[in-house]
């Protein structure tokens, strides 16, 4: 067993047990050795140092918080706020970075063999104190040729192997982090599918949530360890991020042909499912106030955005103060976790397991349940018990933006963000509780904890199956898609591979699956259950960011729901809303209090240290040569070497203002390249980010054990399950999860048509028969009444279940029952003041099946309610 450490350790004692660990004292040269402990003091004393001046900011500042936070800074660092877990590693990687940093500067006059020798001496240091004698090996499928030769190549250094988070790091036991004590994971089961952890049974923390984010490239950083990239290729300083926004990046409306507002939404729920990459908070969890251009008395953390003298919207100085106005920027957290060049981390599962439902951490699932009956916590509507339940809510948001303090709770932060998205999560929700009661009416012996998890099981089925059957081939293409294998298999799919690592690549979730931002209006219509567009409605995004109380009206997630699966998206270029370039989490009634998205990534990628957009490009052409196509896409394999070769790719007019912009091809930003190319035929994005976006799903898929069409006896579903499974679309989803049925488009995704894709009937909409989960050990005949199946004894009225011989309302006025027939029947109230206590005035008022004098009473309620 490992020694427990204790932070009581004098830091003399503490430092000496970390050179040991790290072997930095190892060296058989003195002057080494001398080098390596300097190297190692002065780290911990530039964290020291950073946290003073951390403390003496927020003691500055502090009294701006409450400000700070339900403004535009807020609302940004309140969509990508670190867990306490992540802050924790941070800090250990801010010692990895400050070593790196002095360990550079030690040799910077010495021949670079000599700096690496000492680094990867004391990478090494590591695995050995530990008790690894071979550092693990790069992954297999990180293709050779690919790294950046930087003029430190920390790619040679040797990654930690893949179970030393296992045990304490020596740096985190140096810090009191974990007090030294060996972190007692339990052992990985095969059947069951943990948060995260444990998916790959060789190396169980792959995949997991806080773990840095893969690279094809070595990060190209200005000082080559962690300052923002500045530069351009010649040396000269790159364009203004708010300048490329402004003139590539600028407001168009060009609606898509093809596609509905839907594919956006359902991009944006799935990047949510696998990316989290959170930003640096001040102390106690502070916002950092990165308004101020000067860098006096600024935040480490923060790399504002100045705002260029031609700008065309945001005014050149701030009207109190005179001075230049900067949209504010804070950085990503650090996550390396070991010497070489910041890294920053993903704080979601990779995998695609609906982690924006269930969380990616035991305690937030915990969190989320009821334990009781499989079903999650909900909040029963405001407004009536007749309408569908709610996402349940909390306090516990500082950024919140409602006027009564609470927003929503689930298993990602960013639900609040906007109305489309808190509506996807809603629907999500009700399935999983939906899906409970079903498999808890076909087998009533099951406990709460069996059918949590089958129905969970199911539901992480069906968004897999959403994501890679009706999402993917729509943006990727259909040569693109069954080239990476990405198709939909027949019957089982057995290319499950356990060397391949399902982390995520930085390059997807900082760049290329930001496409969507492309494809968002500024407004979302509203439409009604006969599905005609609502003309005293809409949502205006800037009216909405972080504030879901538009939710809680009568129907709403009906309407909204709707609104996006009838009316088109933006066409996929290189314009961006101005709802989002001007007004993104706009302050309500305060002008220019909005940031740029477009801008904020850009320079996300700078950040990160991101290479330019062309070798990417190189990269993707290699990647695609080594496929099969059955006919290539045109402009798959052209060639971009200089500027003037843009127009190949992009429009003429985009390729000349991209070229007058940078100075160099190679300068140009991943996201801005990206979104600059020419769409693939019968795809949404161009080759750059195709590419991109079918590596990782492929890897997503090939490297998940609990991929949901798995073989493996331990975890598969039957072949007749994966065949109901298979029905499912997100239009039947909608259909059974909203209040009222009404006419949906047989797919979603695609605008309606009366020949290629008509309305349907929901009842016409395919739905799972849960009795393929029918158990006979946990079933009983005793709930089926005279004439009733009882293998699957239960009704489901509109999405509702109800068990044999009990009545269900499906609205105000109409009550159904489960018998052997089913009935639905109006119900007459010869008192309407009696209904309106029961069910609320609201249910009453939307409800058709209601008499005229009800409704009529229950309106003047809600009149006289809303005077008071």
């Amino acid at each position: 067993m490992a020694p427990t450490f204790r932070r009581s350790f004098q830091p003399t004692m503490r430092l000496f047990l970390l050179f040991t660990c790290l072997g930095l004292g190892m060296s058989t040269s003195p002057l080494q050795a001398q080098d390596s402990i300097s190297v190692l003091k002065q780290a911990f004393h530039e964290l020291r140092d950073f946290d003073h001046l951390d403390k003496e900011i927020y003691l500055e500042n502090r009294a701006r918080q409450p400000q700070l936070r339900k403004g535009a800074q807020g609302i940004h660092a309140s969509i990508n706020r670190p867990s306490v877990e992540a802050v924790r590693n941070a800090r250990v990687a801010m010692v990895y970075e400050f070593a790196t940093l002095h360990l550079r500067s030690v040799t910077h006059r010495n021949k670079r063999q000599t700096f690496m020798s000492l680094i990867s001496n004391a990478a090494n240091g590591v695995s050995r104190a530990l008790g690894f004698s071979n550092p693990a090996e790069k992954s297999a499928d990180l293709e050779d040729g690919f790294q950046n030769p930087d003029s430190f190549d920390f790619d040679d250094i040797p990654d930690p192997p893949d179970t030393i988070p296992e045990v304490d790091d020596p740096i985190q036991t140096v810090l009191g982090i974990h007090g030294g004590a060996v972190l007692n994971f339990p052992i990985c089961a095969q059947e069951t599918r943990e948060i995260g952890r444990c998916n790959n049974l060789a190396r169980p923390n792959q995949g997991k949530h806080l773990v840095p984010l893969r690279r094809y490239f070595g990060p190209e950083y200005d000082d080559g360890v962690a300052r923002p990239k500045i530069r351009s290729a010649n040396g000269q300083p790159l364009p203004n991020v708010r300048t490329i926004s402004a003139l590539v990046h600028h407001n168009g409306s060009n609606l898509d042909s093809r596609h509905t507002l839907m594919l956006m939404q359902w991009g944006q729920i799935l990047d949510h499912d696998i990316t989290s990459t959170p930003m640096i908070r001040g102390l106690n969890g502070s916002i950092l106030d990165c308004s101020g251009c000067q860098s006096n008395g600024r935040h480490p953390g923060c790399y504002p955005i100045l705002v260029p003298r031609s700008d065309k919207f945001f005014p050149v100085r701030e009207a109190r103060s005179g001075q230049r106005k900067c949209i504010p920027f804070t950085r990503s957290l650090p996550g390396q976790t070991k010497l070489g060049p910041r890294e920053q981390i993903n704080q979601n599962t990779a995998y695609v397991d609906a982690s924006h439902l269930y969380g990616s951490h035991p305690c937030r699932l915990e969190d989320l349940r009821l334990h009781r009956n499989g079903r999650m916590r909900v909040l029963e509507h405001p407004r009536s018990k007749i309408f569908k339940n709610l996402m349940p809510r909390n306090n516990e948001n500082d950024e919140c933006r409602s006027p009564i303090g609470l927003c929503f709770h689930t298993g990602d932060d960013r639900n609040n963000e906007q109305p489309g998205l808190t509506s996807i999560h809603t629907l999500l929700l009700r399935e999983h509780n939906r899906l409970a009661d079903q498999l808890q009416a076909v087998n009533p012996l099951w406990n709460d904890e069996k059918t949590f998890q089958e129905a969970r099981k199911i539901l992480m089925a069906i968004n897999q199956h959403i994501s890679y059957n009706e999402f993917l081939p729509r943006v990727l293409g259909t040569e693109i898609t069954r080239a990476f294998g990405l198709t939909a298999a027949e019957g089982y799919y057995h290319k499950y591979n356990p060397d391949c690592t399902a982390d995520v690549h930085n390059e997807f979730a900082t760049a290329a699956f930001r496409f969507g931002h492309s494809l968002i209006r500024p407004m979302f219509a509203m439409f009604s259950a006969t599905m005609k567009k609502m003309n005293d409605s809409g949502v205006r995004l800037r009216d909405h960011f972080n504030n879901p109380d538009v939710v809680y009206g009568s129907h709403f997630i009906d309407q909204i729901l709707r609104g996006m699966v009838m009316n088109p998206m933006e066409q996929f270029d290189n314009t961006i809303s101005d709802e989002l370039t001007n007004h993104l989490f706009q302050e309500r009634g305060k002008q220019f209090s909005g940031m740029d998205l477009a801008s904020l990534n850009i320079q996300r990628g700078r950040d990160h240290g991101l290479p330019g957009y062309t070798k990417y490009r190189r990269l993707c052409l290699q990647k695609f040569e080594s496929r099969k196509f059955n006919q290539h896409p045109q402009g798959l394999f052209q060639q971009i070497r200089e500027l003037k070769d843009l127009h190949h790719i992009f429009r003429p007019d985009v390729a000349q203002i991209v070229a007058r912009l940078y100075r160099h091809v190679d300068d140009i930003d991943l996201f801005t390249g990206g979104l600059s190319e020419i769409p693939l035929e019968g795809a949404v994005v161009g080759p750059t980010f195709a590419c991109l976006i079918a590596d990782q799903f492929e890897k997503l898929r090939q490297c998940d054990r609990f991929w949901f069409e798995s073989p493996d006896e331990h975890i598969q579903f039957s072949l007749e399950q994966l065949q109901e499974i298979r029905k499912v679309t997100l239009g039947s989803l909608i259909c059974r999860n909203c209040d009222l049925f009404a006419p949906m488009p047989r797919n979603v995704f695609d605008i309606p048509d009366d020949v290629n894709n008509p309305m349907e009937d929901c009842q016409n909409h395919p739905m799972i028969d849960i009795a393929k989960w029918n158990d006979p050990k946990a079933s009983s005949s005793s709930r089926g009444g005279r004439g009733f199946n009882v293998v699957v004894p239960f009704c489901d009225f509109e999405g509702r279940v109800a068990l044999p011989g009990s009545k269900v309302r499906t609205s105000a006025c109409v009550k159904c029952e489960c018998n052997s027939d089913e009935i639905c029947s109006t119900l007459k109230f010869d008192n309407c003041a009696d209904l309106i206590e029961d069910v609320g005035p609201f249910a009453v008022t939307v409800d058709p099946n209601c008499s005229q004098e009800c409704r009529s009473q229950a309106q003047a309620k809600i009149l006289q309610s809303s005077t008071l």
